[in-house]
């Protein structure tokens, strides 16, 4: 299977992002969906405080039809760097579909 990853650059792409966890948790009784609007507040880089210390790089991993495989975030959080004196990156929002392959 070809895989696709891409960065998010778009609103319709940010929103493509966070709406993939139904696609994930297909079928799952105990996940709980989030709610959108919280979502976006959260990955909203004008309005989350975080990201005034913050750069984040969201990924789209998609099949050659353009469905969601995967997604994940790089981030650098430059509070952290300065606190700990350190160079560090971190990743979050990985989730991705059931298959090894």
């Amino acid at each position: 299977m070809k895989v696709n990853i891409r960065p998010i650059n778009s609103k319709s792409d940010k929103m493509k992002f966070i709406k993939s966890q139904w696609n994930f948790y297909k079928g799952d009784p105990y996940w709980v969906p989030p709610i959108i609007a919280e979502r976006s507040k959260l990955l909203d880089t004008e309005k989350n405080p975080f990201f005034k210390h913050s750069i984040m790089q969201m990924f789209l991993a998609e099949n050659s039809r353009g469905e969601v495989l995967g997604r994940i975030a790089a981030i650098i959080n430059h509070n952290h760097n300065k606190t700990h004196k350190d160079k560090v990156g971190f990743f979050g929002f990985f989730e991705s579909i059931n298959d090894q392959s």
